[in-house]
């Protein structure tokens, strides 16, 4: 539980930290598209996004994040799989 609470990341609804391999899972920051662009090797995050970020809505990448809507990604420090969750000011 410890590791939950140190260190903390500012969200606009509460943070909320991802577990994957029974263990906290690495925060990597707020991302925008741009940073999902950057992570994949074609350039294309959409698709990305779509495979990492949970309870995503229609048309959210249309409409924009990193501005009213916040994404949080975390990585597993044992496997390497990553993780989103979102929420809006």
């Amino acid at each position: 539980m410890e590791l939950t609470r140190t260190p903390s990341y500012t969200t606009w609804q509460g943070e909320q930290w991802l577990f994957c391999c029974r263990k906290p899972m690495r925060f990597l920051g707020a991302w925008d598209a741009a940073d999902f662009n950057r992570s994949t090797q074609d350039g294309n995050g959409r698709v990305l996004f779509e495979q990492i970020v949970e309870g995503q809505q229609p048309r959210m990448w249309e409409y924009g994040i990193g501005g009213g809507v916040c994404v949080y990604v975390f990585r597993c420090a044992s496997c390497a799989r990553l993780r989103a969750h979102w929420d809006m000011d």
